[in-house]
């Protein structure tokens, strides 16, 4: 048997002989049934609701007891301004004054070029 292994890699006797050629097609096709169970998804946000689904799924078990319901948010908030500021709560009223003036002349503005335009159509017409 010494003469009949002499210049084969070790290894290569060690695994054995290979699969038969239909354990490897099976082995093909349980691969193909299990990847078709999970489609690929088409965009990032399909992706991410596929992953959060099994995510939930697994939770429990992985937790070892129930989990919070899906989709409850457990959070805490705190009422402190982030650091570096932004505008004060005068600025801010300002702001809001200036934006509602603006707001009224540019309506106004857009209804005066309206009658413009219509009283020009109207001109026309016989």
């Amino acid at each position: 048997a010494a003469a009949a292994t002499a210049g084969v890699d070790p290894i290569a006797l060690s695994m054995g002989p290979p699969p038969p050629f239909d354990s490897a097609l099976a082995t093909m096709r349980a691969a193909a049934i299990e990847r078709a169970k999970h489609p690929i998804a088409s965009s990032q946000w399909e992706k991410d609701s596929i992953l959060r689904a099994r995510y939930l799924e697994t939770a429990p078990k992985r937790a070892g007891g129930p989990s919070l319901p899906p989709g409850l948010l457990v959070g805490l908030t705190i009422p402190v301004g982030l650091p570096g500021g932004g505008p004060s709560a005068s600025q801010r009223r300002r702001d809001a004054a200036l934006y509602t003036d603006y707001v009224a002349r540019l309506a106004r503005i857009r209804a005066a070029a309206r009658a413009r335009k219509d009283s020009a159509e109207n001109a026309i017409r016989p």
